[in-house]
């Protein structure tokens, strides 16, 4: 799969989750963090603001910018249905 991308709280994090899943990935511009301002975690409903952290979710971008897939795991300690995840990836390539 090329083209895809991940996106976490740290880079590293988001690259670890990538290759766990053995994914293709590409540096994006631009932040890709939101420990400081938490925007992103507002802006998608994803911040836990007593924690000051993001809940464990996953958006499915297309080419356009229109999210074509999202999963909000319940538990931070879980792991996201990677084989659904990677379901949705492929129909958008």
């Amino acid at each position: 799969m090329h083209g895809l991308t991940g996106i976490g709280d740290e880079i590293e994090e988001s690259l670890f989750q990538l290759a766990a899943v053995g994914a293709n990935f590409r540096k994006l511009p631009g932040k890709l963090s939101d420990h400081l301002d938490a925007s992103f975690g507002e802006s998608f409903g994803v911040l836990i603001k007593e924690l000051r952290l993001l809940a464990r979710a996953v958006f499915v971008v297309d080419r356009g910018g229109i999210i074509q897939y999202i999963q909000l795991v319940k538990e931070v300690a879980d792991e996201p249905d990677y084989d659904s995840v990677l379901d949705a990836v492929t129909k958008l390539v």
